[in-house]
C-alpha cells in the first residue's frame, strides 16, 4: 500500500486532521470495493461516469455513507450537494447545501479541500484514511473513504463513500 501522509497546514493551535492517501486499489473494505466496482461499471470505457448514471436505487445500501460535491470555480471551492445521514451525524449539523469553505471545523475544512483538490487535479479515484486530531468529538473516530471523480470532459463533481468507525482504546 503506497500512502502519502499529509497533515493539514493549519497552525499548531488549530484543529488538524491526519490523512493518508492512496489509490482505489488500496481500498480493502468490502463496501468501498463494491462502490469502486459500481463506479467502474457505470463509466465503462470512459474516464468517468456522470452523476446522472448513478442511481439511488443502485446505491441503496450505501446512501447513508455517501457524500457528493459540486466543483465550484475550477476548484476554488466545493458545494456540498448531498451528505448521507451517517456522515453528517458526526458533525451535529447537516452540511448539505453549504460550501466546504464554510465548514465550522478548520481541520476538517482543510482536509476536505485537500482530498477534493487531489481528485480534481489528478482525475483519479483517491482512497484515504483520516484520523481527526481535534478537541471535538470526532477525535475518537477514524474514517476510510473512497473519493471518485464524475464528469464529462472535466471533473465536475466528486462522489465519496466514507466508513466512519470508533477507535478502540
Amino acid at each position: 500500500m503506497a500512502f502519502t501522509l499529509t497533515r493539514s497546514t493549519a497552525a499548531p493551535t488549530m484543529p488538524r486532521v491526519e490523512k493518508s492517501y492512496g489509490s482505489a486499489a488500496d481500498a480493502t473494505q468490502p463496501d468501498l470495493v463494491a462502490f469502486h466496482d459500481y463506479w467502474n461499471l457505470k463509466r465503462g470505457s470512459r474516464r468517468w461516469p456522470v452523476r446522472e448514471e448513478l442511481t439511488p436505487r443502485d446505491l441503496m445500501r450505501s446512501l447513508k455513507r455517501i457524500h457528493l460535491y459540486d466543483v465550484v470555480d475550477n476548484g476554488a471551492d466545493f458545494h456540498i450537494r448531498v451528505t448521507g445521514s451517517a456522515i453528517f451525524l458526526g458533525y451535529y449539523t447537516d452540511p448539505t447545501g453549504k460550501l466546504v469553505s464554510d465548514h465550522p471545523d478548520p481541520g476538517l475544512r482543510t482536509a476536505f479541500r485537500s482530498v477534493l483538490n487531489r481528485v480534481l487535479e489528478t482525475g483519479e479515484p483517491v482512497y484515504d484514511y483520516a484520523t481527526p486530531k481535534t478537541d471535538r468529538h470526532l477525535s475518537k473516530r477514524e474514517a476510510f473513504s473512497l473519493w471518485l471523480p464524475l464528469g464529462r470532459d472535466k471533473v465536475e463533481q466528486v462522489i465519496a463513500q466514507s466508513l466512519i468507525v470508533r477507535l478502540q482504546y
